[in-house]
């Protein structure tokens, strides 16, 4: 692993335009203390990812996702139970 702090995203369920799902959005305090626009920009491309593949995504399910996001490797899941 390289020398970067490793934040992780869990239960997120994403709210977007284009759905009428409600939930809550749960941060590390890690994720929470970034500064707020920096925040806003990482949860926006955890609201728009789509790198889905069988790799990363053998079932299909589209609830969990990485990427690296300004030296940080963030871990996103969703949680709908």
């Amino acid at each position: 692993m390289h020398n970067c702090q490793v934040f992780f995203i869990t239960d997120v369920m994403m709210i977007t335009k284009m759905t009428s799902l409600q939930g809550e959005v749960l941060l590390t305090q890690g994720v929470y203390d970034l500064d707020q626009r920096v925040r806003d920009e990482m949860l926006d491309r955890v609201r728009s990812f789509n790198d889905f593949t069988p790799g990363n995504d053998p079932h299909r399910e589209h609830d969990f996702g990485a990427f690296i996001f300004r030296e940080h490797h963030i871990f996103w899941k969703i949680d709908t139970s």
